[in-house]
């Protein structure tokens, strides 16, 4: 190629570094000074071919075989003038056994076509499209392999060495450098001085066969928030971020180490080889697998396993053809819904006992048995007052659960709020989130200083606590209210046969809560519920009050969501809901009063029981219906009616709401069979064959509605 003049050379030099690709210019500015920087490139290839004396130098796509066996030497892109597509080629590079090869690129010029790549093959590193200048790519074994697609414009210039393969002599291994060892003990860290953007790579450990390796991480210090570090192949599922000072151990005899990290991030983990197990009390989290024919398996006490929550798996193999036996004398978990025991059966198709029953013995279908267990130390307290902090170790998930005395609510705060990558929901509290959920699903960050009031007696925290992050909360049990004058996102749910509802008169300027309010006839499903608001202040269009038909947490139909001033709405059952989304300079002011129907005077007649509270009867007419307020949810309830030996009980009921797929509502009147499946058809009169007649209800949410009238016949 002809020289250019050194004038020619300075102008194309100051053109390229004045226009970078990185300033965001269009397509046609980005080929041209791509171009002039591989004119540059091209201008200094005889004096950097001079240069290399004694080195290798192989040109991609023109020098074949596309191999070499050199120790060290340079590959770079050829001229493709004038050519419009692009040139496809591999060029590998093989070291003697024990060696692996180290590259660096000093010029990647990609023009950012769609098939346009230089690729890293058989590198520590996963996914190099496109590396990174001047930094070090090391293969993992003996061979790398440099596959690029690339067009006229495109140029780019690496050289590597050969390097030994054995291990550092102070066991110091670097991850993106050193990707798999057979040392019996050992420290794993990230690269020094490695800058640039973050790169994902992968160290494995390899123990004798029966041998286990432990792992521990002294220091995770990751400030990026895309950054991970996990360990896989341990006890612990893979899933989980690591939590500093705990051991891991392997379930075999191998165990990786994941990690996408960039150049601020730091950690420094520390493993040993350990013998096989020769107890056969295993402990779960500390053993992975065993093939002994006997043995017990418990968690680790409180002490190894800590606060936070863990999730591990034991397998146990028996010889082929054989199968095992497994049975519990101790399940005990304080939160089934979150912490739980799995035994999988190795069935096909699969059936899984989950929690499995005490002293109940079960027979896997194979010769493998995998058990699972999340054990979370949840923590419940009964203080009247207390404070929540996170742990000084951290990442930390768990739950915790304030529980006050019946008809009392819990009122909770946070003074200090800073989660940029945690997470803390609210569960059970009157607010509902800003996308209009109920805070029993999410409320993941609390707002500073406000006071989050319990819809009942409980209220319950999930948490997952991210290093850099800070929270405190207080919070103190408050009695029952005895007022008349209610107020939103304070009070909850009123019996009281009139009132009036107002927003809090504290909130700060910029806030905006979303809350409900439920008023329910203190007697019976005969009555009705009348309300008006003399005041309608909403100086938002983002605000909003929405009267509704029966409870708003269960998206009963809307009366009205545009109430007029004065006007009187009445609900069509015998409870009305409330739900607003007022900022502070939002106000409103409704009262209401229970009004009786026709139907009422029926009561006299019919007496009026209610499950849950009431278990029997013996008159000749009544009236059975459902009990608000029920402490505890998803049990059984049951009620039943004896006539004289010589009548019978005829039951009919007007009203059957179900509104949970779990709910029902059945008529025994001998045996274990029901008169019908789930639930009565409205309307329908049964009859009993003998003078005694059981009512049983599962009780799931406070939704079910149902009215059901007897008599002796």
């Amino acid at each position: 190629m002809t020289r250019i003049s050194s004038i020619q050379l300075l102008r194309l030099l100051f053109l390229a570094l004045s226009s970078p690709i990185s300033a965001g210019l269009e397509d046609e500015d980005q080929l041209l000074v791509l171009g002039l920087e591989a004119a540059l490139f091209d201008s200094q290839n005889i004096e950097r071919r001079q240069s290399l004396v004694g080195r290798t130098i192989e040109s991609i796509c023109r020098d074949q075989p596309g191999q070499t066996t050199a120790s060290n030497g340079t590959i770079q892109s050829i001229l493709l003038s004038g050519q419009t597509t692009e040139q496809k080629c591999r060029f590998t590079i093989i070291a003697p056994p024990d060696y692996q090869i180290q590259m660096s690129c000093s010029v990647v010029a990609i023009v950012p076509y769609t098939n346009s790549y230089l690729t890293l093959v058989n590198v520590i590193d996963d996914d190099v499209v496109k590396p990174f200048p001047s930094r070090i790519y090391t293969s993992k074994l003996n061979e790398m392999s440099v596959s690029a697609s690339y067009r006229s414009s495109d140029r780019f210039e690496c050289k590597w060495t050969i390097v030994p393969s054995s291990p550092p002599a102070t066991s110091e291994f670097k991850l993106c450098r050193h990707w798999q060892t057979t040392s019996t003990s050992g420290t794993i860290q990230p690269l020094d001085r490695d800058s640039g953007p973050s790169r994902s790579c992968s160290f494995w450990l390899q123990a004798p066969t029966d041998h286990q390796i432990q792992m521990v991480c002294l220091l995770v210090d990751l400030t990026i928030t895309s950054s991970s570090l996990k360990i896989l192949s341990a006890a612990d599922a893979g899933g989980d971020p690591i939590v500093p000072n705990r051991i891991y151990s392997s379930i075999r005899n191998s165990l990786a180490l994941y990690s996408k990290i960039g150049s601020s991030d730091m950690f420094r983990c520390n493993w040993t080889i350990v013998p096989p197990p020769t107890t056969t009390d295993f402990k779960l989290c500390r053993h992975g697998e065993t093939k002994s024919a006997s043995g017990t398996i418990q968690p680790l006490d409180y002490a190894a396993r800590g606060r936070e929550w863990r999730t591990c798996s034991f397998n146990i193999i028996a010889p082929v053809g054989q199968r095992i036996q497994i049975s519990c004398s101790v399940v005990n978990f304080t939160y089934p819904a979150w912490s739980y025991l799995n035994l999988n059966l190795n069935t096909s198709p699969v059936i899984d006992a989950n929690n499995p029953l005490k002293n109940k013995t079960y027979i896997s279908t194979s010769n493998e048995l995998i058990l699972t267990s999340r054990i979370c130390a949840d923590y419940n307290s009964t203080a009247s007052a207390g404070r929540i902090q996170p742990l000084d170790y951290l990442p930390w998930q768990c739950f915790f659960r304030i529980l006050a005395p019946p008809g009392q609510q819990i009122q909770f705060t946070c003074p200090v709020v800073n989660l940029t990558t945690s997470t803390f929901q609210i569960i059970g509290a009157i607010d509902v989130d800003t996308d209009g959920s109920s805070l029993l699903m999410s409320a993941a960050r609390p707002v500073l200083n406000r006071v989050y009031t319990s819809e009942r007696n409980s209220m319950l925290f999930t948490y997952k606590f991210v290093q850099g992050d800070s929270l405190d909360c207080n919070w103190t049990t408050i009695p029952p209210s005895t007022t008349t004058n209610f107020k939103l996102c304070r009070h909850w749910r009123t019996t009281a046969p009139n009132g009036t509802l107002q927003p809090l008169a504290v909130m700060t300027v910029g806030e905006s809560r979303w809350c409900r309010f439920t008023v329910t006839a203190p007697v019976s499903d005969d009555q009705r519920i009348q309300m008006s608001c003399s005041v309608i202040r909403l100086n938002s269009s983002l605000s909003s009050l929405k009267l509704i038909d029966g409870s708003p947490q269960f998206y009963n139909p809307i009366i009205t969501d545009s109430p007029v001033v004065n006007k009187i709405y009445t609900s069509n059952g015998s409870s009305m809901g409330v739900e607003t989304k007022l900022n502070n300079a939002d106000w409103i002011e409704c009262n209401w009063t229970v009004t009786p129907t026709e139907s009422e005077i029926t009561q006299q007649q019919y007496p009026v029981y209610k499950l849950c509270r009431d278990n029997n009867a013996t008159v000749a007419r009544g009236m059975i219906q459902p009990m608000f307020n029920v402490s505890n949810l998803s049990t059984i309830c049951s009620f039943a009616i004896t006539a004289p030996s010589d009548r019978r009980i005829q039951i009919s009921c007007s009203v059957v709401k179900l509104n949970d797929f779990y709910s029902f509502l059945q008529f025994y009147d001998t045996g274990l069979t029901p008169i019908f499946d789930y639930e009565p058809i409205v309307n329908r009169v049964y009859t009993s064959t003998r003078n005694t007649l059981k009512l049983d209800h599962r009780v799931v949410n406070e939704a079910d509605w149902f009215d059901c009238k007897w008599q002796f016949v």
